[in-house]
């Protein structure tokens, strides 16, 4: 079961050591053989894990950038894999970061086109920007800042000549808040705003703001965040991708932002925010129950959730949700 006893679609999962992997993958698939009908010829997947980080390298390295992938693919037999299918069929994603001590990189909106450009080369500027306009493309606003987002890009066929089929460009400031099921920093909805759920939603947010609040250096340490540029490439062509991002490109794309001037109360942003969205739903808390039932108290509520989760994630892109922001923004 995940947090909060929701059912899971498994509900049972079991680490493998990658030296096990072959032995296990044997017995599994002997086994269902041995059971037959339907369960003859089957396959099934496995999710690596404990390999984020494991791959970092200096990019401008040659030998260092052969050693970081042979990391990544250590649980594959590579030699089983006939060459054209690794240049058609297996994927990797190369990542380049951009990281300044004490502070946290931020993408400029306005640097997009040019981003697209560098991740697809063979793409003219009037193309790029015609890619922001599409549907291939979205971008991710960071906390609703418009001035400041990264974005997610399928190219399809315009990415086919760099040989790049998906391209993710976004910062690493949310990381301390990221959660695979659920937990303190779920995605909260307007059912968090029931009478016999309020209290621990405002449970929830006070918590949340501590843990912004030591972002900023609460418990003496200052939380930077990475600008993080992302190409997913066919393998054949992985160690030629993307080593470098020039300077003038980071100069152009990149805003540095001083980790407590970005984390903390005393000046700016994420603190503030989380408790400005406290302070309103205290209110809500102590509203008559008429009232709160009134239409422009649940609006007031649902915006919360709306503009709390942006705090921790990028905007929702639900149409509900897109609409009740467009009805509640002051005009």
């Amino acid at each position: 079961r995940l947090a909060r006893g929701r059912a899971a679609f498994s509900t049972v999962s079991h680490d493998i050591p990658v030296n096990c992997l072959q032995r296990f993958a044997q017995s599994l698939l002997a086994r269902l053989d041995r059971l037959g009908g339907q369960f003859h010829g089957a396959f099934f997947e496995l999710e690596a894990k404990g390999v984020k980080g494991t791959s970092i390298h200096n990019p401008s390295d040659e030998e260092r950038r052969r050693d970081a992938l042979e990391t990544v693919l250590d649980p594959l037999d590579i030699t089983l894999i006939p060459d054209e299918e690794l240049r058609t069929r297996w994927y990797v994603d190369v990542a380049l970061e951009v990281h300044q001590p004490g502070h946290v990189m931020q993408w400029l909106t306005d640097a997009h086109p040019r981003l697209i450009r560098h991740a697809l080369p063979h793409v003219n500027a009037t193309r790029a920007r015609e890619l922001t306009r599409s549907k291939l493309y979205a971008r991710d606003l960071s906390g609703h800042l418009t001035d400041l987002s990264g974005f997610r890009l399928e190219p399809r066929s315009y990415g086919t000549r760099d040989r790049v089929t998906y391209a993710n460009v976004y910062t690493t400031d949310k990381n301390v808040t990221y959660q695979l099921n659920g937990g303190l920093f779920r995605r909260h909805t307007s059912v968090d705003l029931y009478p016999n759920k309020l209290d621990k939603l405002l449970q929830d947010i006070d918590a949340i703001s501590t843990t912004f609040h030591d972002c900023a250096g609460g418990q003496g340490v200052l939380q930077d965040g990475a600008a993080r540029f992302e190409v997913r490439v066919n393998i054949a062509y992985a160690l030629f991708t993307h080593t470098t991002l020039p300077n003038d490109l980071i100069r152009h794309s990149v805003l540095p932002i001083p980790s407590r001037l970005w984390w903390s109360r005393s000046r700016f942003f994420k603190f503030y925010r989380a408790t400005a969205i406290y302070s309103v739903l205290q209110d809500i808390a102590t509203t008559p129950p008429e009232a709160r039932a009134w239409i422009s108290s649940l609006q007031l509520g649902s915006i919360c959730m709306y503009m709390l989760n942006g705090v921790i994630y990028r905007p929702s892109e639900l149409k509900i949700d897109v609409s009740l922001a467009k009805a509640s923004a002051l005009r």
